[in-house]
């Protein structure tokens, strides 16, 4: 993502989380079908990412190129309970 070349459990925790939402809304969390157009719906849902929440992103090698254009909050606790269902 953005250039980074590093792969650790985080990754695996995130895409977990992003299944595990998935099934509680019934529907994809992010609908991109290429690399800009995604991290655009992951910033608007995540909110930007910036070095206190992502420490050294602004030094990533397409940070500036696919980073965020504007701040964008997190919303995606709320984005979540908006569309559970419940049984």
């Amino acid at each position: 993502m953005l250039g980074s070349k590093e792969y650790g459990t985080q990754i695996d925790m995130w895409s977990m989380g992003c299944i595990f939402a998935e099934l509680l809304i019934n529907e994809i969390l992010f609908k991109g079908d290429k690399e800009p157009r995604l991290l655009e719906l992951i910033y608007k849902l995540c909110g930007s990412p910036d070095p206190t929440n992502w420490p050294g992103c602004d030094k990533l090698r397409y940070f500036n190129h696919l980073g965020p254009n504007e701040y964008q909050p997190r919303i995606l606790k709320q984005h979540i309970k908006d569309r559970m269902k419940v049984i």
